[in-house]
């Protein structure tokens, strides 16, 4: 599930998950419209703060997700 899917089905703020992730509401914004990829550890923070509704592989470029998978263990 994405952040805005997220957002609506939880009825939560885009405020209120920048708060909770540490980080501001334009950067939520800009995660929810796909106008950019957070760096790794706001990535996981996010998919910690969903309780893992959110995926890395929905935050992640599909590049940057193949990439990350070279780095974990099989």
């Amino acid at each position: 599930m994405d952040i805005d899917e997220y957002l609506w089905r939880k009825r939560r703020t885009v405020r209120s998950f920048a708060i909770e992730l540490g980080i501001t509401d334009n950067s939520v914004l800009k995660y929810k419209h796909k106008r950019g990829t957070p760096r790794l550890l706001i990535a996981l923070k996010i998919v910690k703060a969903s309780g893992g509704e959110i995926t890395l592989e929905e935050l992640l470029t599909k590049e940057e997700a193949e990439e990350l998978e070279n780095f974990l263990p099989s």
